[in-house]
């Protein structure tokens, strides 16, 4: 027997599988084949739905973490390396404030601020962390729902990294402070809402597969992509 969430280890895999898949697509037209529900409806809310849904659980399991600022610091340190690789091996599809380094940024920022955020009502501060959401999705683009921004926001990487980038700032996996950091504090009053607990869970095929999947969402995402990108690489080479 383990002691687990198992459902959460059931999404986190869900989520893993779909951004392998998803990836591997990005490739194939990075490539010239041609992919065009990619850029479909249905293509940017599958792309939404595995970022939210990692970002929602990685607050989530922020509220049982007992070391975020070094596990922060652990996940800044590899999304700054992903960054870097991709500046040098694909720089018009460089990856700059990516995903990784959202989370690390947030476990650590809300690392120091934890012992205040357990203080607050979990259910009007996850009602309001998806207002917050839903209201500030668009300030990338220069608006609150529909009122415009000053662009004296939109100055420079700083900005960028808060949620207001400059003009001509673009990176292929951008999530900023803003908005996202509400989907994280959604995750995590989310758990302090319903208190779950680890609960014992059967050791075999089926849930071992989905615990060791979890469990190794980072070094999945941190090796996934070069294999991909590799595999179609050499086919590229190879078929012309």
């Amino acid at each position: 027997m383990i002691k687990r969430i198992f459902w959460v280890d059931v999404l986190r895999t869900l989520a893993i599988i779909n951004m392998i898949i998803y990836h591997a697509c990005w490739d194939a037209v990075y490539f010239g084949i041609k992919l065009p529900f990619l850029n479909s409806l249905k293509g940017v809310i599958w792309e939404r739905y595995i970022c939210i849904s990692f970002i929602f659980l990685s607050g989530f399991c922020f509220y049982m973490s007992k070391k975020p600022i070094l596990r922060g610091l652990i996940i800044s340190l590899c999304g700054i390396a992903v960054s870097l690789i991709t500046k040098i091996f694909t720089p018009s599809e460089a990856i700059i404030f990516g995903v990784l380094t959202f989370i690390g940024a947030a476990q650590i920022i809300f690392a120091l601020c934890k012992k205040l955020l357990l203080k607050i009502k979990p259910v009007p501060a996850f009602l309001l962390c998806i207002v917050l959401f839903a209201f500030t999705y668009d300030i990338g683009r220069g608006y609150i729902l529909w009122v415009k921004l000053p662009q004296t926001l939109y100055q420079n990487l700083i900005t960028a990294f808060l949620g207001f980038p400059p003009r001509g700032f673009y990176s292929s996996d951008y999530f900023p402070l803003l908005p996202w950091i509400f989907i994280f504090l959604a995750g995590f009053f989310f758990q302090g809402i319903f208190k779950f607990i680890k609960k014992d869970v059967k050791s075999n095929i089926f849930t071992l597969f989905f615990i060791n999947i979890s469990k190794s969402s980072l070094y999945i995402y941190m090796i996934h992509q070069p294999i991909i990108y590799g595999g179609f690489y050499i086919w590229h080479k190879l078929m012309g």
